[in-house]
């Protein structure tokens, strides 16, 4: 089985439409990610390398063996160290909680997620019980037949245990719900930006306002608030992950690549994509081979 997904815009790997959670393998590269934040919750183990979880109030270390949990709306990103980091990712989709011999309530699972402030990185060492249960989950979520009784009744019952765990550990509920407020309120533009560039469209600043039902000026302010950058610069970086995941997965040359995520011009593109990734689209392109993993990958 080959897993890999190159870096991608809004959420990680291919939908699959007849369960309510999305597992993936992510290619972490240094200075390669950026302020981003999904709609679902997101759990994480780090299978190999290091680095750096970021958020807009700080900075917090990982190695290999760490895992992640991302609350809906949370601003976040990862950059690994040298040599890269490779994760096992799982993005769950509260509302699409479903099982078949449990009474899964959803509206409960929302629940008890917009009470929780405890994004970030846990460790072995200062959250034993946490880690154990994500890796578990992230585990029993890539088992094959996951969307099946026994498995599935499985999942949802470890889901409902770890939230409970994660909201006897804190985290202000205030902080979360203004967190969560802010950041839908501008979600209507990512979900525009985001498309418009999987399909190679151009979108400016102002269509994005107007997703939003904002003035140019407000959302402007809003969006820098929640993302901690510019509305131009978030759709930049999203056109360079688009290009870098076109020449992973296509053979386009760079100069197409460069007009499919409408760039000014080639120069411009080059530089940009340069800046992100440290290499050139060529040198990416011809190195992609490295960093693709094959086959199922132990949490």
């Amino acid at each position: 089985m080959n897993e890999k997904t190159p870096l991608v815009l809004f959420k990680k790997g291919a939908r699959r439409s007849h369960l309510f959670f999305q597992p993936s393998l992510f290619d972490l590269l240094p200075n390669s990610d950026f302020l981003h934040y999904h709609d679902v919750l997101e759990l994480g183990v780090c299978l190999s390398g290091s680095g750096r979880y970021l958020t807009p109030n700080g900075e917090t270390p990982f190695r290999a063996g760490d895992v992640q949990v991302i609350m809906p709306f949370h601003p976040h990103y990862n950059v690994a160290d040298e040599g890269g980091s490779l994760w096992a990712f799982v993005d769950v989709d509260l509302p699409r909680i479903h099982s078949p011999h449990i009474s899964a309530d959803p509206a409960y699972f929302l629940e008890l997620v917009r009470k929780l402030s405890v994004s970030g990185i846990y460790t072995e060492g200062c959250n034993p019980e946490t880690v154990s249960s994500v890796r578990g989950i992230v585990r029993l979520m890539r088992t094959e037949g996951a969307g099946e009784s026994p498995v599935l009744d499985l999942i949802v019952a470890k889901l409902q245990a770890l939230l409970l765990e994660l909201s006897m550990l804190g985290g202000n509920e205030n902080d979360s719900v203004e967190i969560e407020k802010k950041s839908s309120a501008i979600l209507p533009a990512i979900r525009a930006a985001s498309k418009a560039v999987e399909f190679g469209e151009k979108i400016s600043v102002c269509e994005m306002a107007s997703a939003c039902f904002m003035s140019d000026s407000y959302f402007r302010k809003l969006f820098g608030e929640v993302m901690g950058e510019s509305p131009k610069k978030y759709l930049l970086h999203l056109q360079t992950q688009k290009a870098a995941a076109l020449l992973v997965t296509t053979d386009l040359s760079v100069g197409e690549i460069a007009e499919q995520t409408c760039a000014e011009d080639f120069s411009t593109f080059y530089r940009r994509f340069v800046k992100v990734y440290g290499v050139s689209p060529d040198a990416y392109r011809r190195d992609a081979g490295k960093r693709v993993f094959s086959g199922a990958v132990e949490t």
